[in-house]
Order: structure tokens, then C-alpha cells, then sequence
């Protein structure tokens, strides 16, 4: 597997606008389309997510990511379903570079988790199913779980969870932490909790609007390699 980090699954990936946020959902059924461009240090372009958010009676539903590359050319693509578990929808991945894939699946009437992936040579997926257990999220749902427990998060400045990686077939404990607020804008810090794994892995910064729960910036290494392997410290901001 080339294209995808391992170690710990970016917070890049996260969606925003959950159901009850900002924007014109008046009708029953509605698309919400808006994007994400993720530069470098240097401030060249990475790549650009394109999201879409599909609602029912103001719920969030299922959505989509498409990834484009500095050229405007796809290279990725996430697959969403939220009917199930909001904190852990439904996801499917492929990176269309080198034909890597992950899903991850929800099992309501067993209450457990089913990841899998698929390397481009792999006769068959690698797969693990967990228990599942409510502070368990995925990157896309985290702001949802914010959401649920913005009051506790708020009132001890720090909060954990249970990261689901498809990636690793595994889950990582994490602490989220307020690091600082101003208006309806909140910032937080996401890192792993065992300390040994923390001193491997850089923290995680993401700005977003308390009210909506809408992503407005991102700043850490990148879920997606670049075309020689290599990760990259990156910032994303969000455009609606």
C-alpha cells in the first residue's frame, strides 16, 4: 500500500454541516455541495475535496468526497452512509491511484463494526470486526460526536474517543482538547492518548464554527501521499 498513512487516520477526512446547521434545507430532500482546498507549507496547492451532503427531513443521510489532485484530476473517493450511526457511517474508500480500497460497515442488530481493506494485489480483503461502543467515531462523524457532547467538552476543556482505522484494521484512543475560543469559532486539538504512540504521531488542529459544527480549517500531516510516498504537513480550509 502506497497512497495511505497508516499509522493514524487523518482528521482531514472530517464532514461538516450536520443536520441543524447553516444552509437552505427547507425542502424534504436536499444536496449540500462545498469544498476544501488543502495547500502545503509552502502554500501549493495538495489536492481539493469536493463533499456532498445528502439530507432527509433535515437529517444527514449519506455524502461523498471526491479528491482532485493540484492537476484537477480525480484520485480518490469516499462513499458515505449515515442511516445507520452517525458517529460511524458507513464508508467506503479507494484511491484510485494504486487501486487501494477500505470499507467499514455498522451492524445494528449485532452492534458491531466490520472493517476491511484491499491492497491492489491482494487475492482477498483483510478483514476484523469489533464490538461497537458509543465514543466510537470516524474521522467524518467526529464533528457529530462534538456536537453530542459539546456541553462536556466545554466544561472540561477535554474529551476521549475511540478512533475506528480501517486502514490498520485497529481502533486508537484520543484526546480531544479546547485549545482555545473566540466567538462561535472553537479550536481544538487531536491527539493520540497512549504517549508512546503521541510521540510518533503530530497533533491534529481543527477549527470550526460551535453553532453549525461547520469545518472551517485544518492543519496536520495529510491522509493521502504524494506521488513519491511521502506525507505532508498541510492546511485545509473550508469554503461554503
Amino acid at each position: 500500500m502506497k497512497k495511505i498513512v497508516k499509522l493514524f487516520v487523518s482528521i482531514s477526512l472530517i464532514l461538516s454541516s450536520p443536520a441543524g446547521s447553516a444552509g437552505d434545507f427547507s425542502s424534504k430532500n436536499k444536496t449540500e455541495s462545498f469544498q476544501g482546498e488543502a495547500r502545503t507549507e509552502d502554500g501549493d496547492l495538495f489536492y481539493t475535496e469536493v463533499f456532498d451532503l445528502k439530507k432527509a427531513s433535515d437529517k444527514i443521510s449519506s455524502g461523498s468526497i471526491i479528491y482532485f489532485n493540484a492537476d484537477h484530476k480525480k484520485i480518490a473517493q469516499i462513499n458515505l452512509d449515515f442511516s445507520k450511526n452517525l458517529f460511524a457511517p458507513d464508508t467506503t474508500f479507494e484511491d484510485l491511484r494504486d487501486q487501494y480500497q477500505y470499507k467499514m460497515t455498522f451492524n445494528k442488530k449485532e452492534n458491531s463494526i466490520k472493517m476491511s481493506y484491499k491492497e491492489k494485489d491482494d487475492k482477498n480483503p483483510h478483514e476484523k470486526s469489533f464490538s461497537y461502543k458509543e465514543d466510537m467515531i470516524t474521522p467524518q462523524g467526529m464533528v457529530y460526536y462534538l456536537g453530542k457532547n459539546m456541553e462536556s467538552l466545554k466544561k472540561s476543556g477535554e474529551i476521549e474517543a475511540v478512533m475506528l482505522m480501517p486502514s490498520r484494521l485497529d481502533t486508537m484512543s484520543i484526546l480531544i482538547k479546547v485549545i482555545s475560543e473566540a466567538g462561535s469559532k472553537m479550536t481544538i486539538n487531536v491527539k493520540p492518548k497512549n504517549p508512546f504512540v503521541r510521540a510518533l504521531v503530530p497533533d491534529l488542529q481543527i477549527s470550526f464554527n460551535e453553532s453549525t459544527l461547520q469545518v472551517l480549517e485544518f492543519r496536520g500531516i495529510s491522509n493521502l501521499l504524494d506521488e513519491q510516498d511521502h506525507q505532508k504537513k498541510i492546511t485545509i480550509s473550508y469554503k461554503y
